[in-house]
C-alpha cells in the first residue's frame, strides 16, 4: 500500500477511519497532515488487539498465546516511540498531506509471537485455532516516508518488543 492506493474499506472498522479523514479534509482549513499509522504497539497500550500487545500481556502472565490459524497473515508493526517521533517530525516540518506511518516490513503474527516468548520472564506455549477469517497480508511502501524524514529510521520489531518488555 501506498499513500495514493485506493481507499476500499471493507470493514465498519475501516469504513470509521476513511469516514473520518474525509470529514477532516472537507471541515479543516488550515493546512492537513494525515498520518496513517499500520499497527502499533508499546509499553502501557491499553489496546489489546491480536498482535504485540496482546501476546506481551499473555506472555507476561503465563498463559499461552493462540494464534489465528499459524499465525501466517503479516502485518507491519510500529513501536509507538516511532510514531511519536513521525508526529514530531511532522509538525516541525509543518507537513501537509497524507503518509503512512510504517516500517517497510511486514512479519508474520507467528513470529512475532516468537519475538515475544524470546522477551518473556518465563516460557510460554504458542499454539495455533483454527482459522474464522480469509487470510490478509498487509504491505507499505514507505517511499514517502523516507523521502519526507531521509534521516529517520524505525526501530527494529526485535528491538521494539524487548525495549517494551523493559519499560512495561
Amino acid at each position: 500500500m501506498t499513500e495514493t492506493s485506493c481507499c476500499q474499506p471493507s470493514t465498519l472498522h475501516g469504513m470509521m477511519h476513511a469516514a473520518r479523514e474525509l470529514v477532516l479534509q472537507m471541515s479543516v482549513r488550515a493546512p492537513l497532515a494525515v498520518l496513517r499509522p499500520s499497527l502499533l504497539y508499546g509499553p502501557g497500550d491499553p489496546h489489546n488487539g491480536y498482535g504485540p500487545n496482546r501476546f506481551r500481556r499473555l506472555a507476561a502472565s503465563g498463559e499461552p498465546i493462540v494464534l489465528f490459524g499459524e499465525g501466517e497473515e503479516m502485518r507491519d508493526h510500529v513501536f509507538i516511540d516511532d510514531a511519536a517521533a513521525i508526529v514530531s517530525l511532522t509538525l516541525a516540518h509543518q507537513s501537509r498531506g497524507v503518509l503512512n506511518v510504517a516500517t517497510g516490513t511486514s512479519v508474520p503474527f507467528r513470529k512475532v509471537a516468537e519475538m515475544v516468548v524470546r522477551h518473556a520472564p518465563a516460557p510460554v506455549e504458542v499454539r495455533a485455532a483454527p482459522r474464522r477469517n480469509p487470510i490478509v497480508h498487509r504491505h507499505f511502501d514507505i517511499t514517502a516516508c523516507l523521502k519526507a524524514f531521509p534521516t529517520f529510521r524505525y526501530t527494529p520489531l526485535e528491538e521494539g518488543l524487548r525495549r517494551a518488555s523493559l519499560e512495561a
